[in-house]
């Protein structure tokens, strides 16, 4: 009987969907900040004292992190075992919300120029 790995479908659609993410980030290079809701926040005359390469460059890190971990993910479960796909997305989310949830004021105090 064939039973569908839905772990390893769920880890493989997140990679890919992070992968996305993370050439569109790599194309736009600098403009890739504006792919980032919480730099939308910033006012305009304030965006200017951060250095939206550097901002761009660590969303693109985050991106390619967050891939990784979902494609060991993907592949591990379709080969050994459900179980890893369980442990990747976990380990994704709390990656995830530790990265999302920072406060407003020390989200781009490392950028400024």
């Amino acid at each position: 009987m064939f039973m569908i790995n839905t772990g390893c479908i769920c880890c493989a659609i997140l990679a890919l969907t992070f992968l996305f993410y993370y050439i569109v980030c790599s194309c736009l290079k600098g403009l890739g900040v504006y792919c980032i809701s919480a730099f939308k926040d910033v006012p305009r005359e304030e965006s200017r004292y951060y250095d939206k390469r550097r901002i761009s460059r660590a969303q693109r890190r985050a991106f390619k992190k967050w891939f990784i971990i979902l494609s060991v993910g993907a592949i591990l479960s379709y080969f050994i075992s459900q179980y890893f796909a369980y442990i990747a997305i976990g380990l994704w989310a709390l990656i995830f919300f530790k990265d999302i949830f920072v406060k407003k004021e020390n989200l781009f105090r490392n950028y400024r120029i």
